[in-house]
């Protein structure tokens, strides 16, 4: 667990592939389904009859809102094998949209879920309330983005043969492929010559759709930004193909995740190795045009040391223009949560923790995966922790960077979801409801594979005693059908 936690917080390998198929696996869905058939008349016994049977170890919590289920939490099945999620957004209307990647038989594909506001699968999206979709022979959404006019984007890759390109899909509001988009719904990118990967998308007010990842050419690793029109062709008027490479250091660049300013500039962090010293925060700053913009520390691209081998995996924009990071480093032999603020001009924020950078621990090998700013200015930054297992863990700091005291006591708050590995996962894994109660995915251990993992927070970090105790939100029954499309 230790060694998987480490890849989580280095960056260096995608979550573990390993496909389960236990002989015993119907006699388990079948008695989740009758067990479920009961929890009405008898929620108390059941509870405890999961639990000693080791079906369901999703005990309750005072972290979490009971109106999203008993617990706050939600493990879905998607496909036919392991499941991770990703990605997290809001619709206007409250539904919860997760994206992520879902793997059966040598292949892995874009996955898709759409939650109502209480928790059950939404019905309306593909019958199901989940959608997969094929794309080349190994795909996997890392970011999903709404549109205004609530169709939805996922970004991630495509592999063929040796070859691994940008990948998007977007998808109408009841979950079917938007045939306006590339006429299929999908497309792909090659930015480099060797491995390409799209980590985060975001799409600008004027519908035009922004990738950022990293590419590789000759094993030269650099960050890499594309921006597409709405109907999925590369915009000519962005670096006038559509594409930009950007090298920070000597050695290897990772670009992780994607914002917008106000002004339309264009935000990517990620990580920078010059070949030399550790990993660092890498901070990069476009003009709408995709050329750097120099107004920003000289040279639109800014490295901050945060103890050993930082690297940013989330980024956010406060109402005042800061521009806020967060990720992990190493601190002594374990690592910890990181974040940095950063002035509008590129420079350190010292009024941030009096330095614009801090490190906190919460348990072993902790990572910081994704950031969100609450309209009153604090921060929340949601990841994993390990206590045990894997767990999820989720931080609010004030708006100077101390801890929030009046969130969960300490400011922190861990949460066991499965019976095994929780991994609150890399990119926009976070996100706020309009009633400021706190959204946090990834995926959760549990029977013998991976899970989609969702959790419901309220505002102070406590429960929602008004809540009303419904039937536990578990969708881990046999998807019907396979696939909407591919």
């Amino acid at each position: 667990m230790t060694r998987v936690v480490a890849d989580e917080t280095r960056r260096r390998k995608s979550a573990r592939l390993d496909r389960q198929n236990d002989s015993a696996e119907d006699l388990r869905w079948q008695c989740n389904f009758l067990v479920k058939s009961l929890t009405r008349l008898l929620p108390t016994l059941v509870c405890a009859a999961l639990a000693t049977f080791g079906y369901l170890t999703v005990a309750a919590s005072k972290d979490v809102d009971l109106r999203f289920s008993p617990t706050g939490k939600i493990m879905t099945a998607v496909g036919g094998g392991n499941a991770n999620a990703q990605s997290i957004a809001v619709q206007r209307d409250g539904k919860i949209v997760v994206a992520g990647v879902a793997f059966a038989a040598h292949k892995s594909d874009f996955a898709l879920v759409r939650y109502n506001t209480d928790g059950s699968l939404d019905r309306t999206f593909n019958r199901t309330g989940k959608v997969t979709t094929t794309i080349g022979g190994a795909a996997g959404a890392n970011s999903v983005a709404m549109q205004r006019d609530g169709k939805i984007v996922l970004a991630g890759y495509s592999t063929d043969a040796s070859k691994q390109d940008f990948a998007l899909t977007r998808y109408n509001a009841d979950g079917t492929l938007d045939t306006s988009f590339n006429n299929t719904g999908k497309v792909t990118c090659a930015v480099g010559t060797d491995k390409d990967q799209a980590r985060s998308v975001a799409v600008q007010s004027d519908g035009k759709i922004v990738v950022a990842g990293h590419s590789s050419t000759d094993r030269k690793c650099k960050f890499a930004l594309v921006r597409y029109n709405t109907d999925g062709t590369l915009d000519t008027t962005f670096n006038s193909t559509g594409k930009v490479t950007t090298a920070i250091g000597s050695g290897k660049d990772d670009g992780y995740c994607v914002a917008l300013q106000t002004d339309g500039k264009i935000l990517v962090a990620g990580n920078s190795f010059d070949g030399s010293r550790e990993y660092e925060f890498a901070l990069v700053r476009y003009n709408t045009d995709g050329s750097l913009d120099t107004s920003f520390n000289g040279t639109g691209k800014v490295t901050t040391i945060i103890g050993r081998d930082g690297s940013a995996d989330s980024v956010a924009v406060q109402s005042d223009g800061k521009i806020v990071l967060a990720g992990s480093c190493f601190t002594g032999r374990q690592s910890a949560f990181a974040l940095a603020r950063y002035n509008t001009d590129g420079s350190l924020d010292r009024s941030f923790n009096g330095t614009g950078t801090l490190t906190t621990d919460i348990g072993r090998g902790d990572a910081a995966h994704s950031v969100t700013v609450q309209s009153d200015g604090k921060i929340v930054v949601a990841g994993s922790t390990t206590v045990g297992n894997a767990n999820f863990a989720l931080v609010r700091y004030n708006a100077d960077g101390s801890l929030d005291a009046t969130f969960h006591g300490t400011g922190k708050v861990t949460t066991v979801i499965g019976s095994s590995h929780d991994l609150g996962y890399i990119g926009s894994g976070v996100a706020l409801q309009s009633d400021g109660k706190i959204l946090v995915t990834g995926y959760s251990f549990n029977t013998g594979r991976d899970y989609f993992a969702l959790v419901r927070y309220n505002t102070n970090g406590g429960l929602d005693t008004k809540g009303q105790q419904r039937g536990k939100a578990d969708h881990r029954h046999r998807p019907r059908p396979k696939r909407a499309a591919n």
